[in-house]
């Protein structure tokens, strides 16, 4: 079992490496310019680890828009709890 969270540690962190060297280029590029040896390269990551993890720079691009939408429900629904209300009614 601690192999399986060692590789869920490495699998979450180079998912992160590689949104935020997006992120990073995405700054002075818009995403049509922006190429997959450019965001690994920001990375420090091998282009085969980025296959591994994704399809392409817009699926790599919607992981984050995921990930950060999970982040605002987790929020929103922590906030709703510790008010005792749903979260209807506290949007």
């Amino acid at each position: 079992m601690s192999s399986d969270r060692s590789l869920d540690r490495r699998v979450r962190r180079t998912r992160r490496l590689l949104q935020q060297a997006l992120l990073q280029l995405l700054r002075d590029e818009p995403l049509e310019k922006i190429t997959v040896s450019q965001i690994t390269a920001r990375a420090d990551v091998s282009r085969q680890a980025f296959y591994l993890h994704f399809s392409s720079k817009e699926e790599l691009l919607l992981s984050h828009v995921d990930d950060v939408s999970a982040q605002v429900r987790a929020t929103v629904l922590a906030r709703a709890r510790a008010q005792g209300i749903g979260m209807r009614e506290l949007l």
